[in-house]
């Protein structure tokens, strides 16, 4: 296994676990990217880990259009051939990648499956996971850009998905648990607006 540099920091205490937060906001699939026009980019969904906010089950397998994140300084849009792991989420109707580094690359560095992520020497990031660690190298094709094993991260993802479902359904759980509190509160509250308000109404009699 790759040999993790010694200068790796510990993650901070407060930061969220990598990819987290796009999970979060947005579904994960991985693709192949057919043709690229600007920033239109049609593709064949290859999985499809989560359908929660725009992305649906039945879109496995089938040829997909989106909107790609914009190219600039910094990222690197995606092109026809590239298989990758991306961040999905519909506005308006239409599927959007995440604008910030919404995708993964997935390659062969010496005949091993990763999937490469746009920030260099992330194993040194103080936010980035540590179980990931040694799973990382530099991606030796490009400078900006560092590699995680596939296996790995899929195995990851998967335990980051079942985590933020399971904290989802807790809080699901939760509020329908209170539910009958709340509208017994709102029952008696709006009885007793009602009984005041009809004894201000009612004309007096004499």
């Amino acid at each position: 296994m790759d040999v993790l540099p010694g200068n790796a920091e510990p993650q901070a205490p407060d930061a969220l676990p990598f990819l987290a937060e796009m999970l979060r906001q947005h579904d994960l699939v991985t693709l192949e990217v057919l043709n690229v026009h600007r920033q239109d980019i049609t593709a064949r969904f290859t999985a499809v880990f989560t359908a929660r906010h725009g992305v649906k089950g039945k879109m496995l397998g089938q040829v997909i259009t989106f909107v790609g994140c914009p190219t600039h300084w910094g990222q690197v849009g995606l092109a026809a051939g590239d298989h990758a792991l991306v961040f999905l989420q519909e506005i308006n109707g239409r599927l959007y990648e995440h604008s910030w580094r919404g995708h993964l690359l997935i390659e062969e560095i010496e005949g091993v499956p990763y999937a490469v992520f746009q920030h260099k020497n992330l194993w040194l990031s103080p936010t980035f996971t540590p179980k990931l660690q040694p799973h990382t190298r530099q991606d030796p094709r490009r400078t900006y850009a560092s590699a995680i094993q596939l296996d790995v991260l899929n195995a990851y993802l998967s335990e980051l998905i079942a985590q933020q479902e399971q904290q989802f359904n807790s809080l699901l759980e939760r509020l329908l648990a209170s539910l009958p509190q709340v509208v017994n509160r709102f029952a008696y509250t709006n009885s007793k607006f009602r009984s005041r308000h009809r004894s201000v109404c009612t004309p007096r009699q004499g």
